[in-house]
């Protein structure tokens, strides 16, 4: 049985929240105070992600759409995963505007004249240095997440190794290591991107909101593509 929220809203209930919005909230990190997420904190959320003004029109066009897409995801919950679908085809179209000659050279050498995917296009751009690991601005962000995540995993080890039924986790002082500074987050794009785009391209039941993580990812590999002009 389809749920009521799934099907096509009618005019007037088309500007109700999802009711699945209901359940998103925010914690204030210093007064650890929790509140329900709003739709003005939607719209700030989405609307930092920029790109440099001398991206390609066409470029900048499909991300602003997929921006729309996160935005109106507080009315249509199931609009999260087009808007991240959306977002990783923008990135695909940068690349390919980025990379000519690359994909002129693979396409000439296809015998269907087939463009290359996301995968050999991210790939590319890595080993030829237009994207590189240390100009991604939330790497230390990234990197520290993955310090904690470890953390956790330890903590979570050492609960079961000692048969303890709980236990206060504080993870504030745990600092990134080196190899965490230094971790190869290109790789991670290349190995996991390309499956996440074909599934929701092709059809998929996941539901998800947490997809920000991948627009912060497509918003620094396209102002990597096109930098901003330096200055005389």
């Amino acid at each position: 049985m389809i749920d009521e929220s799934d099907f096509l809203k009618t005019p007037q209930s088309a500007l109700d929240p999802d009711p699945r919005t209901k359940y998103l909230v925010l914690q204030d990190n210093l007064s650890r105070h929790i509140r329900q997420v709003t739709l003005v904190d939607q719209h700030e959320l989405i609307s930092t992600f920029t790109l440099n003004p001398n991206v390609p029109e066409e470029v900048s066009i499909h991300f602003e759409t997929a921006k729309n897409l996160y935005l109106y995801s507080w009315f249509v919950f199931r609009f999260y995963p087009v808007a991240e679908q959306q977002a990783l085809t923008t990135l695909e179209y940068a690349l390919r505007l980025g990379c000519p000659e690359f994909v002129k050279e693979q396409s000439d050498n296809n015998r269907f004249k087939n463009e290359p995917g996301l995968k050999k296009l991210i790939k590319h751009a890595g080993k030829t240095g237009k994207i590189k690991n240390e100009l991604f601005p939330s790497r230390f962000e990234w990197a520290s997440q993955r310090a904690k995540a470890r953390f956790r995993y330890l903590k979570f080890n050492e609960m079961i190794d000692s048969e303890l039924i709980e236990m206060e986790l504080d993870d504030s002082d745990v600092e990134p290591s080196d190899d965490d500074l230094n971790h190869d987050w290109i790789k991670d794009f290349i190995d996991q991107m390309p499956g996440l785009r074909n599934d929701l391209a092709h059809g998929s039941p996941a539901l998800h909101h947490t997809v920000i993580h991948t627009f912060d990812v497509v918003r620094s590999m396209i102002n990597m593509l096109f930098p901003e002009a330096k200055e005389k």
